[in-house]
């Protein structure tokens, strides 16, 4: 049930980043892939793969990505593809944990959403900005 609320959580994400509008840029296809940490336990695994891919209820952050990266130039893709896949990383490894345990909560998912919609609506060089910002936050909010 805890879990559930954090399904919920990727909703949120999900919700505020609007897919693109028609030829924001070129069509060629986005691919997104992630690879589930060894070192996590079967139930933190299940979490992790759910904050990834999404379930009935909410898009993963796959889905997020893909949308961000289509909004951008494919020169921009590689270089923006890396980041995204990095903070999904960290995001998904602390969202994947027991909620009495977890550093990342359902608000800070609705700041981060908004953000990354706001930023890759504007410019490659916003969604960088945007990217390291959520960085430096998940990082404080990991040594906390």
């Amino acid at each position: 049930m805890l879990h559930s609320l954090l399904a919920c959580s990727v909703l949120i994400l999900i919700a505020l980043v609007a897919p693109a509008p028609a030829g924001a840029a070129d069509s060629q296809a986005v691919h997104v892939t992630y690879t589930v940490p060894a070192n996590l336990s079967a139930e933190e695994k299940k979490w992790y793969e759910t904050f990834q891919k999404g379930n009935m209820l909410a898009d993963g952050w796959v889905h997020i990505s893909t949308d961000i990266l289509t909004r951008i130039p494919a020169e921009e893709r590689p270089h923006h593809q890396k980041n995204l896949l990095q903070l999904g990383d960290k995001i998904g490894r602390e969202w994947c944990k027991d909620n009495k345990t977890r550093k990342i909560n359902t608000d800070m998912l609705k700041k981060w959403g908004k953000i990354l919609k706001d930023a890759s609506r504007k410019s490659p060089g916003e969604l960088d900005r945007a990217l390291a910002n959520i960085n430096r936050q998940v990082d404080g909010a990991l040594k906390k």
